[in-house]
This record gives structure tokens, C-alpha cells and sequence, in this order.
């Protein structure tokens, strides 16, 4: 996993996604979640929708309008 991050992450964002497992809270069990995230990451439509979601949630926060 280390290795596979190292090819596709600098440390910042590795320290990201490391955040990001310490506090998770799961939604079911671990295998399932494994399994899903999994599915994310191997799915580029999905991962893209995901990210598209993100950056959608971040705007909103920060109080920018769709430009749709």
C-alpha cells in the first residue's frame, strides 16, 4: 500500500488520505467499506463523480454558485 501510494501521492496528500482512515467512521463493516473503496478507486466514472461531489461540497462551503 505504502509503494502504491508513493507512485501516485506526495507526502501532503498522503497525510490526507491517512487522516482520513484515522477518523472515519464506518458505515459498515470493514470488508464491505474495503470493498467499496476498492471499487472507487479501480472506476475511474466513479471516481470522478466522487471528486466532482467533493469539489461540488467545497464551493458550497466556501459559498461559490454553480456556474450551471
Amino acid at each position: 500500500m505504502l509503494r502504491a501510494l508513493r507512485e501516485h501521492f506526495f507526502s501532503a496528500e498522503v497525510n490526507t488520505l491517512a487522516r482520513g482512515f484515522m477518523f472515519m467512521q464506518l458505515t459498515h463493516m470493514p470488508e464491505v467499506v474495503a470493498d467499496a473503496m476498492e471499487w472507487v478507486l479501480l472506476t475511474p466514472e466513479i471516481q470522478r463523480e466522487m471528486v466532482d461531489r467533493h469539489l461540488d461540497d467545497v464551493a458550497k462551503k466556501h459559498g461559490v454558485k454553480n456556474k450551471e
